[in-house]
């Protein structure tokens, strides 16, 4: 988890995650007064109380639940990078936080989940399994909330329609 934290939250192995993130939204037509004015969303106020949730539940099931997400980010941010860099343009260093969670979340995910043997001695398989639905919850409302800061609106992805 510390390790995580530092490649993360700190610039010690990279730009933080923070920077990445304003840096992206920063040249999307946000100024740093706005960004640092912005009101929270219903959306990432639900994903916080649903991460925080996890985290009560222990140590392991917040680490499995964020790895079962970063499994499947990690192969989705280089797509996400290459799709607004080369379609549409976007500058590679304000989209920098797609590339840098391709090979990062692959290697968060690795560590999470070799951590799923000793997290089964101190959780059941069913809290293991609930935490990591939650934490794709979450994710998603996450996605919800910044698209609400975005345009503005209060709404929320209805899923696929099959």
């Amino acid at each position: 988890m510390i390790e995580t934290y530092i490649e993360e939250c700190t610039d010690r192995r990279g730009t933080n995650h923070l920077e990445l993130v304003q840096r992206l939204v920063m040249s999307g037509g946000l100024i740093k007064w706005e960004l640092d004015n912005i009101l929270p969303t219903p959306g990432n106020a639900a994903a916080i109380a649903l991460y925080r949730d996890i985290g009560e539940r222990g140590f392991a099931c917040h680490m499995l639940g964020a790895g079962a997400v970063e499994f499947y980010y990690a192969k989705l941010a280089p797509k996400i990078f290459e799709s607004y860099t080369k379609r549409y343009g976007m500058n590679p260093d304000d989209a920098e936080t797609y590339r840098a969670h391709g090979p990062m979340d692959q290697m968060h995910a690795d560590r999470a989940l070799a951590l799923l043997d000793q997290a089964l001695q101190l959780h059941s398989w069913e809290e293991i399994e609930m935490s990591v639905r939650d934490a794709f919850v979450a994710t998603s409302l996450h996605y919800d909330g910044m698209r609400q800061a975005a345009f503005g609106t209060i709404s929320y992805w209805e899923g696929s329609k099959r």
